[in-house]
């Protein structure tokens, strides 16, 4: 029996060891939300506060700068539990890259109510829970609307990480099978097919020849000289109908050889 209890008692120590260990391990797990071009606008759009650093795994200020990052949304537990703390590697996620435009690394967002800031001083967890405690975000001018991630223009550019994303996934899936110069020679060679493709496409006149028309400053100096040559034909007409009344009254005018002997007499 007294075997029996300390068995029990062994268990139950293990138990709750577990469970400690278990617990403590849990509180450790940083508290930032990893994001991707998948969930990122699903996430952002519900209208919370976000705080986004765009990284990547070869970066070492990134590196340097995330223990302090992942202290910081473990602290706003305590000081505004609303506050989403996210991150997004800028390797995997082309697509939101190129909407915020990002140059450098790391690059810290502030995001509310479609407002977005960046920021560029507060790189340590006291800076930033200042940050928040203070509100001293709004006083950073976010984004124009127009130029932001989040409009139109933003989208935008996200469908051109899009594509760019597109070709680099392919020209590194061609790669495993032959060289670069293959690729970019077998690129071009598609590109080329796709224009040719569509200027058959493309509908031609009945003439059997596209309609090209003349250049504007061809026509208008044709227009001109056609003019001038009208102008000049009118003037020549006007002169050879004024020329008898030109005689005419130049012979009124002359005074005869008998008049002019009166006058000497």
């Amino acid at each position: 029996m007294p075997s029996f209890a300390r068995l029990c008692t062994a268990l139950f120590a293990t138990l709750l060891a577990a469970f400690l260990l278990t617990t403590h391990a849990a509180q450790a797990v940083p508290s930032v939300i990893e994001l991707t071009d998948g969930n990122f606008d699903a996430l952002i759009a519900s209208g919370d506060e976000w705080f986004v650093e765009f990284y990547a795994p070869w970066c070492g200020y990134c590196s340097r700068f995330a223990p302090q990052y992942e202290a910081f949304a473990r602290a706003l537990d305590d000081v505004d539990p609303s506050i989403k703390v996210g991150k997004l590697s800028v390797d995997e996620n082309g697509v939101t890259t190129t909407r915020f435009l990002i140059s450098r690394l790391p690059t810290l967002y502030h995001i509310k109510g479609g407002e977005v800031r960046e920021i560029v001083k507060s790189f340590d967890k006291d800076a930033l829970l200042d940050l928040v405690r203070e509100k001293k975000w709004e006083k950073i001018e976010p984004w124009a609307w127009w130029w932001s991630p989040m409009s139109w223009f933003g989208r935008f550019l996200g469908l051109a990480g899009t594509f760019s994303q597109v070709l680099r996934d392919t020209a590194a899936y061609f790669n495993q099978f032959m060289p670069m110069w293959c690729v970019a020679l077998l690129g071009t060679a598609v590109v080329l097919g796709v224009l040719f493709l569509v200027a058959q496409i493309l509908p031609i006149p009945d003439g059997g020849e596209p309609v090209r028309p003349p250049p504007h400053h061809r026509v208008v100096a044709k227009n001109q000289a056609a003019a001038a040559a009208s102008k000049q034909r009118d003037a020549a007409e006007e002169e050879e109908d004024n020329k008898p009344l030109a005689q005419s009254t130049a012979k009124a005018s002359t005074p005869s050889s008998a008049a002019r002997r009166r006058r000497r007499d």
